[in-house]
């Protein structure tokens, strides 16, 4: 099955976004620009800036253009959430390596406690990312996820440094709506220790997160553990306005 023009169009102006040619803040190439580069018509381009607003990449303004507002670490959050330092950024750019991987029909009480319906297929992957130093963990995450389309094992080998949420969401052309959080501070075990390649006892920070669609249906779980001295996180909170 042949890829749709604006979509490659929007693939790649997401890499660029990912990559830091266009950071916060800047704008994208006009319409007219993408119509010239692609050789593609003004609908392809507008669709393909569609789909960059329905992620939560770009904001549109008139007379200013499409300004990037997320580089895709939590789409559609960049108002709620101002920025994780430290952590999604640079952990989102070592690639991910798999440790694990298995197909399991979840049932209460045997696997974590989960927001899954009983009798539910879920997919479990353990990965790692790691550091530019040798030996060097960054954190280690566990992710499940509904398995109703297995194509998303093979996307992720694909595409390492992609947050798993965006290619969910791209793979079964949804949204996440709500991103519900618990962070917690522990000390590390012998076994987590040996997996970090750091002492016991050593403070590190366990990231829970579980994402939904507007529907309120689980995208995706994972629990995240990093070592304490990679972790900062700044929120901006906002009042609304009086209807």
């Amino acid at each position: 099955m042949r890829t749709p023009l604006w979509e490659k169009i929007y693939r790649s102006l997401v890499e660029d976004i990912q990559r830091g040619r266009y950071p916060v803040g800047s704008v994208l190439p006009t319409e007219s620009e993408i119509i010239d580069t692609f050789g593609v018509s003004r609908h392809t381009a507008r669709r393909a800036y569609a789909e960059l607003v329905r992620l939560g990449y770009v904001r549109r303004t008139p007379h200013v253009g499409s300004q990037v507002i997320n580089t895709g670490h939590l789409p559609n959050f960049y108002y709620e959430v101002e920025s994780f330092s430290n952590l999604d950024p640079y952990h989102n750019l070592q690639p991910r390596e798999i440790l694990a991987q298995s197909h399991f029909v979840y049932a209460p009480g045997e696997e974590e406690d989960l927001p899954f319906a009983e009798n539910e297929p879920v997919w479990r992957i353990d990965f790692a990312r790691f550091g530019r130093q040798p030996y060097e963990v960054l954190g280690l995450t566990t992710a499940w996820m509904p398995s109703e389309n297995e194509r998303f094992l093979d996307t992720i080998r694909a595409e390492p440094t992609v947050p798993l949420i965006n290619l969910l969401c791209r793979l079964r052309n949804d949204a996440c709506q709500t991103i519900d959080q618990s962070v917690r501070a522990k000390i590390l075990t012998s076994e987590l220790a040996k997996t970090l390649r750091t002492r016991p006892g050593s403070p590190i920070l366990e990231i829970l997160r579980t994402f939904r669609n507007p529907r309120g249906e689980v995208l995706l779980c994972s629990r995240n553990y990093f070592k304490g001295n990679n972790f900062s996180l700044d929120i901006r909170l906002t009042r609304k306005p009086f209807a």
